[in-house]
């Protein structure tokens, strides 16, 4: 068989094709609606475990704080979600 203008290559989506999102990579959408109910989690989601770790420590003590520092930290979180799952994925560590 050729290769017509309807056909696929082997191993890709028609997503991938179309410009969506590549196999391996994260949807943005996803993890900024993660980080909204949890913070932190949309960079878990992300794979960025470190920034997870440091976004659900500065808005869980912002919080704590005052209502107003933990609400825009927050905010924040989740437009660095949605960065980080554009990003392509960090190499694994050993």
């Amino acid at each position: 068989m050729g290769e017509g203008p309807n056909r696929r290559r082997r191993g890709t989506s028609a997503r991938a094709e179309a410009g969506g999102i590549a196999r391996g990579q994260r949807s943005p959408m996803l993890a900024a609606v993660l980080a909204i109910l949890l913070p932190g989690a949309g960079h878990l989601y992300a794979r960025r475990l470190r920034a997870a770790a440091a976004w659900l420590a500065a808005i869980l003590l912002g919080y704590w704080a005052v209502f107003l520092p933990g609400a825009v930290l927050h905010a924040i979180s989740v437009w660095s979600a949605y960065r980080a799952a554009l990003a392509p994925a960090p190499p694994p560590t050993p």
